[in-house]
């Protein structure tokens, strides 16, 4: 059978560019593949050469996959701009692909790693609207509670976290979300000790200043009756020496008005003395005299 000229062409130009689309995609897998490991083992610059150089020779329907992988890569990097400008790029002109939703999660992580943590639960809400049974929606659950944390609404961010714990076990975020909950009731059980120890503090400082004040006006008054002490003490003194004086003055008088009564009995008693003596001595001599005239007859009348 002969073949014609225009089949002929065809069937040339399937042979020599048949070899050329098997190189290719040897080497976008290769690339591709290298880039992945690259990426699992930590080696980010080496990653995104080898997923830009897998951008060089893929076809349209695989190019969001690896821009999604690029801008992941420079994010472990923490290049945010360049990631940020692939993310926008996949959202723009790769709609309604896979890609696109979960660049709407990459960015709001990028706005929680430059604290704009408003723009990080906008994003993510966005992201969860239309994600569906994703794989990362434990873990945007958890960038919005840590937002929240972040802005100081701390109860709030309760909620998401043990929505986290209680609906997504599988979630990369589960154990990082637990370790919050717990973290959000100590600091909560820490409030209330403070609280508690604030109050105590309080408490101990107005006991503490009313009993300086007490223990002043307690002084005072010591000071106050010591010193009333010691006036009194020196006019009772005072008393009790004028009261000593006086009866000293008045035993004096005593005595000598004593003294005065011994000296004159002492006297009458001398006075006394010498008249019974005086009159024994008459006594004496009339008894003498007596006798004598008595015996005078006596002896005439012999």
């Amino acid at each position: 059978m002969k073949i014609s000229k225009t089949v002929f062409i065809q069937i040339f130009l399937f042979i020599i560019i048949f070899p050329v689309h098997l190189f290719s995609d040897s080497l976008f897998y290769n690339d591709y593949n290298k880039g992945k490991e690259a990426f699992s083992n930590g080696l980010y610059d080496r990653a995104v050469t080898h997923f830009e150089n897998a951008l060089t020779q893929s076809t349209p329907d695989i190019k969001p996959v690896l821009y999604y992988w690029t801008g992941q890569s420079y994010m472990a990097l923490d290049n945010f701009r360049k990631a940020e400008n692939i993310f926008d790029n996949i959202i723009k002109n790769y709609k309604n692909t896979p890609e696109a939703v979960n660049s709407l999660y990459q960015k709001g992580r990028i706005y929680f790693n430059k604290t704009s943590y408003e723009k990080t639960i906008e994003y993510m809400h966005l992201f969860l609207d239309i994600s569906g049974e994703n794989t990362l929606n434990g873990n945007a659950y958890f960038w919005i509670a840590e937002s929240l944390f972040s802005l100081g609404h701390k109860d709030e961010s309760l909620v998401i976290y043990n929505k986290v714990i209680e609906e997504y076990p599988e979630s990369y975020k589960y154990e990082a979300s637990k370790y919050r909950s717990e973290l959000i009731k100590l600091g909560e059980r820490e409030d209330e000790l403070m609280k508690l120890l604030k109050w105590s503090h309080e408490e101990s400082l107005k006991e503490r200043e009313l009993f300086i004040k007490k223990e002043k006006e307690y002084k005072q008054a010591i000071l106050a009756y010591q010193r009333k002490l010691a006036v009194l003490s020196d006019q009772d003194i005072n008393n009790e020496v004028l009261k000593l004086k006086e009866t000293n003055t008045v035993l004096k008088k005593q005595v000598f008005v004593l003294q005065s009564k011994i000296e004159r009995l002492e006297k009458e008693i001398d006075i006394l003395n010498k008249m019974d003596n005086d009159n024994k001595n008459n006594e004496e001599n009339t008894a003498d005299n007596n006798i004598s005239e008595i015996s005078k007859p006596l002896n005439e009348k012999q």
